[in-house]
């Protein structure tokens, strides 16, 4: 029966797509747009906090020959590491705002498409405040993520052959919140953003046997599609671009009104 939902649900989201072609082209655009202008603000603070890191860890070592106590007031007080802080919280600020005004946007024209015609500004405005719930765990997952992923790097530097499961355990974790987000985002056609965090959780929870399995399938697809990718890499740049563009947009789209039809079946 789930398998048969899911064929229909995957037809209908394709059918869709189809009757509302100028829909999915804005939404491609803007899609385009968003990675466009987050990089433009995103990839010099991140070098920011890249170089401040390694300025931090200059002065770690240079003062690594007083008392662990003097050092750790050193490191806490220290201009880079306020420096980092500072440019983290602004990196958070623009990703929080440039996600929520394109990604809701996005979001807006794929629940058109799929046949829940809500007003764009209520719509946008629930998107920015369901946001506010959601990203701080996002932020969280990114922070700790970071974490595991320095201290898996040091100690494979010490036990080269040893196991490391605790960045596997948080990808997992990842995708559970995701999971929600994405069931809270439909619902934030049809009541406040608050309803829609709670609604989410009974129907993630309720219908798990059938969205679970709706949500690997669009994993898996992205999967393949960034195996596709990675081929294009190995060619040239502009093969790779052009492959994110013919493919990758276009999944991205997919993907968020299948979605729809799912829970819309339920």
């Amino acid at each position: 029966m789930s398998i048969k939902l899911l064929y229909g649900a995957a037809k209908d989201s394709v059918d869709a797509i189809r009757r509302n072609i100028m829909l999915a082209l804005y939404a491609i655009i803007l899609e385009l747009s968003f990675i466009f202008l987050f990089g433009i603000f995103a990839i010099p603070i991140r070098d920011g906090i890249g170089k401040n890191l390694v300025y931090l860890g200059d002065e770690i070592a240079s003062s690594s020959d007083i008392a662990g106590e003097a050092t750790q007031g050193a490191i806490l007080g220290s201009e880079y590491l306020q420096r980092i802080i500072m440019l983290a919280i602004v990196l958070a600020i623009i990703a929080y705002v440039l996600y929520s005004f394109f990604n809701g946007l996005i979001w807006n024209l794929c629940l058109r498409m799929a046949g829940k015609n809500q007003k764009t500004k209520n719509y946008l405005s629930r998107f920015f405040m369901a946001n506010l719930i959601w990203f701080p765990l996002l932020a969280a997952y990114i922070v700790i993520d970071f974490l595991i992923s320095y201290i898996e790097t040091v100690g494979k530097r010490i036990e080269p052959d040893g196991s490391f499961i605790a960045s596997k355990i948080v990808l997992i974790v990842l995708m559970v919140i995701l999971y929600f987000i994405f069931i809270s985002y439909i619902h934030l056609s049809e009541m406040s953003f608050w309803k829609s965090i709670k609604k989410s959780f009974g129907t993630g929870i309720k219908n798990a046997l059938l969205l679970v399995p709706a949500f690997a399938s669009i994993v898996l697809l992205f999967i393949i599609a960034d195996f596709i990718l990675s081929i294009a890499g190995r060619i040239n740049f502009i093969a790779i671009m052009t492959s994110g563009i013919i493919i990758l947009m276009p999944l991205m789209v997919w993907s968020r009104v299948f979605l729809c039809k799912v829970i819309e079946k339920l």
